[in-house]
């Protein structure tokens, strides 16, 4: 099967997120099985056409942001129709969602969503994104999903959608053989992701962060990523004295093993959420998670692996984490069910299911 897969993120660029991981743990896998996958991100500074465990890896329209956002966008028409291929995996990305690749070829095209979030863009820029998703959705039949809520969302806005849940996954799972409260006496709260206050939450964060000076000061805050948000965060931890944060970047390999293990909880305060790997890569570590109650993370909370707070309760995600803090045998109870949890998520799984699933919308 010839695959093209237009992905506007990448490894390697210098704002990769969870939705390039997926891209390319499972085509490396496809690629194993004799698939010929093309992937298409957008273009940055030193990008290059590359060939990565068997994926060819183009690019599309300029290099500078944000002209490389929204010329990637403009590109599509041109890409499907310069590529040979049988089927089309088009992810989903923020402002627009849909880059309305059905209405350029004749070929399926599969809708992977993991970004939905065009009404929360249109008031975040103040520009109608909001359009392109309420319309585009209903030019695509095959959709692949992260979560049932997602499924749900989808089937409603498009009744004749073939809706495909398939979570994100990890490619092993630690062996935790000492007992879990050990791996849980972490002194430090982890946020692990993308440096974006609005999306991502961080300015919820701080807030926390001013609280838990005041009724915890020894518990402190280890902030892990990387993203055009970055100077702001530092500006704002300096400009306004929260001394119980580190930001210590971007991280990866055993230095990330390091924090995840090391750790006491993960902190998510995200406004909006699908199926972040940090949930699934802090659970691999026996590590429950404190997030808000919005949908999607609700979906994943439920099975046992944390807390979701009221919605954007700053006060309340606060007592959360001091009173989880204290708790040495519930935070090792969610702890193990969030490690048996991860262990449900690996990748090799992922890859055949979606792989059935490419075949399925080809016939």
């Amino acid at each position: 099967m010839k695959i093209l897969h237009l992905d506007f993120d990448d490894l390697e660029s210098p704002t990769a997120g969870g939705q390039a991981v997926r891209t390319f743990e499972i085509n490396r896998r496809l690629a194993k099985k004799g698939h010929e996958i093309t992937v298409v991100t957008l273009n940055y500074p030193n990008a290059k056409t590359r060939i990565k465990e068997g994926i060819r890896y183009e690019r599309a329209g300029a290099k500078k942001y944000p002209w490389n956002f929204l010329t990637y966008f403009a590109s599509v028409p041109a890409i499907l129709w310069s590529h040979k291929y049988d089927l089309v995996i088009e992810d989903n990305n923020s402002p627009f969602t849909f880059a309305l690749s059905p209405l350029y070829t004749q070929k399926p095209v599969i809708s992977q969503v993991q970004s939905f979030y065009a009404k929360e863009s249109s008031k975040k820029y103040h520009l109608p994104f909001w359009i392109v998703e309420k319309y585009g959705i209903k030019l695509y039949r095959n959709f692949l999903v992260l979560t049932k809520n997602m499924a749900d969302k989808i089937h409603a806005l498009n009744k004749k959608a073939r809706i495909e849940i398939i979570p994100n996954g990890l490619s092993t799972v630690p062996d935790l053989s000492v007992p879990q409260d050990k791996h849980n006496n972490g002194d430090y709260l982890l946020f692990l992701g993308r440096i974006d206050f609005y999306y991502k939450g961080l300015d919820y964060l701080l807030e926390v962060a001013k609280i838990l000076l005041r009724k915890a000061p020894g518990l402190k805050i280890k902030i892990a990523g990387e993203g055009r948000d970055r100077e702001k965060l530092n500006h704002r931890i300096t400009a306004e004295n929260i001394k119980n944060i580190d930001y210590v970047g971007k991280i990866a390999g055993p230095q990330k093993e390091k924090l995840l293990r090391e750790c006491a909880m993960l902190v998510l305060p995200s406004r909006f959420e699908i199926f972040p790997f940090t949930i699934l890569e802090a659970a691999a570590y026996g590590k429950p998670t404190i997030c808000f109650d919005i949908e999607n993370l609700r979906e994943n909370i439920a099975c046992g692996i944390g807390i979701a707070v009221p919605a954007f309760k700053i006060e309340k995600f606060a007592a959360a984490i001091i009173e989880l803090n204290s708790n040495s045998s519930e935070r090792a109870r969610l702890g193990q069910n969030a490690h048996d949890w991860a262990k449900k998520h690996l990748w090799e799984d992922v890859a055949a299911k979606q792989e059935a699933f490419y075949f399925s919308c080809l016939k």
